[in-house]
């Protein structure tokens, strides 16, 4: 099963570093220099994650930078998160510790996962989530670590058995907090990292340039851009709760993305894709108008510009005149139908290719995208080696084994390595089947490109169908 989301956090640590300070002079030069520390490092990529300093201030788009270990995959599934405006529904939370922690210490009272989308309110709003809501995980895996980084991961739960966990909500904002309760093996007390020290700060960290701390003016500076990311979380949080920033040991503030996205997901477990489509039923008809539903509300004005059909004549592709037809009203899922009605009917036995493009708008005016999963077919790169038993990942960007397990109704604080094992299998198995379908489509990517200039990033969803043949019903 994959659905719509990557390992993002994990393989963001093995694979980038940040244009941030990997380590800061102590506050109190009396203090002692060693003991255990929560990690922020860019230079191994140890920092908590997903977070909003991996967006660009200017664009408000991510920005997760190229690495020389990045597979030519990897480099590609960058490229298309990298067009959003935050991270994905459906993100893992991982916040890494240089030893091992004890586990009695991570309660819901030590570790807080808030919602924090209505921080800049009169007076602000801020919703705690609860232990229903979300898991806290640590070291768990297939194979968990036996070195440090060791990840500390916060992730949401399903509302109910064999159903997929819930996203958080797009376009929302979440701040993720480890206190200082939290201890290491044997109960032992964590030192502060300064550099989470100086991001708590109450304060601006330099003004007009100029250092207001022991920092140098250049550190101060680069440091209060990282600050400023997290002070309106803190604040709203302090407001609305007995929390206090001076109690946190490592955090992370993180939006979601917010663009309307075309469901879309063909895998075996949660399967929704657009109708008529080959393989399934009912097969289309030369009265039949392809229909494909988004997560939220559509412009409607801007459904025009990037709703095509066409014909497939040998390499061809066959423009075919079309009125999309925007339905306001949400389906018994929720979601937003997009008809798409030919002009005429169409021909018996002749296969269509029906194609979306991010032209179109949410109604929050924001450009539409695609499922996370359809932008694995966009990709001219293969996810993994059919040719090989036990096919491996062509990149760590597609490791997303606790989804699986938990898709599959496994608690993973229970779990055992035999469940690891068999949600990892079904993930190679269900990737096996994307990459196949990948082989499929991705000569439309390619036609797309050369004869109607659409760039296959700019593809939200594809799917081919053929209609019955003359007579037949």
């Amino acid at each position: 099963m994959l659905r719509r989301r990557f390992a993002l956090a994990t393989a963001l640590a093995s694979s980038i570093g940040l244009t941030l300070i990997a380590c800061a002079p102590e506050l109190n030069r009396d203090a002692p220099a060693t003991g255990n520390r929560p990690d922020f490092d860019s230079t191994t990529g140890a920092f908590p994650l997903p977070s909003d300093l991996l967006k660009n201030p200017a664009t408000g788009k991510l920005a997760l930078p190229a690495a020389p270990a990045d597979s030519p995959l990897t480099t590609e599934i960058k490229a298309s998160i990298n067009r959003l405006d935050g991270w994905l529904t459906a993100q893992t939370i991982t916040i890494p510790f240089d030893v091992m922690l004890d586990p009695a210490t991570l309660t819901y009272d030590n570790v807080l996962l808030y919602d924090v989308t209505r921080a800049s309110e009169t007076p602000p709003v801020v919703t705690q989530l609860t232990s229903a809501d979300f898991y806290i995980l640590f070291n768990v895996g297939l194979t968990p670590a036996t070195s440090p980084p060791y990840n500390l991961i916060l992730k949401r739960k399903s509302p109910g058995p064999f159903q997929l966990p819930t996203d958080f909500t797009p376009g929302g904002h979440f701040a993720a907090i480890v206190t200082d309760a939290v201890r290491g093996a044997g109960n032992v007390p964590f030192l502060d990292n300064p550099i989470f020290v100086f991001l708590r700060s109450r304060t601006p960290l330099a003004v007009s340039g100029k250092s207001t701390t022991i920092l140098d003016d250049l550190t101060a500076v680069q440091l209060e851009a990282t600050r400023s990311v997290y002070d309106p979380a803190f604040k709203a949080i302090e407001a609305n709760s007995s929390f206090t920033r001076d109690h946190a040991l490592s955090f992370t503030v993180f939006s979601v993305e917010s663009g309307a996205r075309a469901v879309y997901n063909p895998t075996a477990v949660g399967t929704v894709v657009p109708l008529p489509i080959d393989g399934a039923v009912p097969q289309a008809t030369a009265s039949s108008k392809p229909t494909i539903t988004f997560d939220q509300p559509l412009d409607a004005a801007t459904a025009a510009s990037g709703t095509h059909l066409y014909r497939v004549d040998g390499t061809s592709l066959v423009d075919i005149a079309v009125t999309p037809n925007v339905v306001a009203q949400a389906d018994a899922l929720g979601h937003y139908p997009l008809e798409i009605v030919p002009a005429a009917p169409l021909d018996a036995g002749a296969t269509y290719v029906a194609v979306l493009t991010d032209s179109i708008k949410g109604a929050n005016g924001v450009a539409t995208e695609a499922f996370s999963f359809f932008s694995l077919l966009r990709n001219a790169n293969p996810l993994v080696d059919l040719s090989k038993v036990g096919a491996e990942l062509n990149s760590p960007f597609l490791d997303n084994t606790l989804d699986v397990l938990l898709a599959f109704g496994v608690d993973p604080t229970q779990a055992t390595n035999d469940d690891w094992k068999s949600a990892y299998s079904n993930l190679l198995g269900n990737l096996a089947d994307l990459e196949t379908l990948r082989l499929k489509y991705g000569g439309f990517f390619a036609t797309l490109e050369t004869q109607k200039q659409i760039p296959h990033l700019s593809v939200t969803a594809l799917w081919q169908f053929t209609t019955t043949s003359a007579g037949v019903r």
